[in-house]
């Protein structure tokens, strides 16, 4: 009975969404085009993301290329963060995530 509720407990938090709002800065040295990163990111992301643009805007000091808000399963978002990180176009001139914000709701 007691291991029943538990696992009762652990899908229910496992089903927890919680929204997230990411801003990502690439390896480029210019960035007046980042709308490859920007797909790179939604086709990497599992369909947490709900939508993504490029942006130029200026936060903490740090000019960011592409702004995200996303959808994610509260005990997948450590993982979901990582593979951000790791994600990169596959051009002739790859294009990866230099930096990455990540802030979600934990409430």
């Amino acid at each position: 009975m007691e291991q029943s509720m538990e696992v009762a407990r652990e899908l229910k938090r496992s089903n927890i969404m919680r929204g997230a709002f990411i801003l990502v800065k690439c390896s480029k040295t210019r960035h007046n085009d980042c709308r490859d990163i920007r797909d790179a990111l939604i086709k990497g992301s599992s369909g947490y993301i709900q939508d993504a643009m490029t942006t130029n805007t200026v936060v903490d000091g740090t000019k960011w290329c592409v702004a995200v808000s996303a959808l994610v399963p509260l005990d997948d978002a450590d993982n979901f963060e990582r593979r951000l990180k790791r994600i990169q176009t596959k051009d002739k001139k790859s294009v990866s995530v230099e930096k990455l914000k990540f802030m979600m709701d934990r409430r």
